[in-house]
């Protein structure tokens, strides 16, 4: 299972009052979600595709730097089943 969260800089300006940073985020990480289906990654193994605008800056100290423009893929890990008849 995996997670794609999309992120923006701060300080861009929209022209469209209807589309700002966490419409941009999540179209980015929607995007990187279409790419991975289109070279076989099966929407079985998605968790979440996630906007979060320009919240938690890779950068911090500054939010306005086109680095904090990028998306997030995270693998999660999930322990193996355990067998019902398998006692611990």
């Amino acid at each position: 299972q995996i997670e794609i969260v999309g992120y923006t800089a701060a300080g861009v300006s929209y022209s469209d009052p209807h589309y700002g940073p966490w419409e941009l985020s999540m179209d980015r990480a929607n995007t990187v979600r279409g790419i991975l289906s289109q070279y076989g990654l099966g929407d079985d193994h998605i968790s979440s595709v996630t906007g979060r605008a320009t919240a938690d800056p890779l950068f911090p100290n500054d939010p306005y730097l086109a680095a904090n423009d990028r998306v997030e893929i995270t693998v999660l890990y999930q322990p193996p089943a355990v067998p019902p008849d398998l006692k611990p």
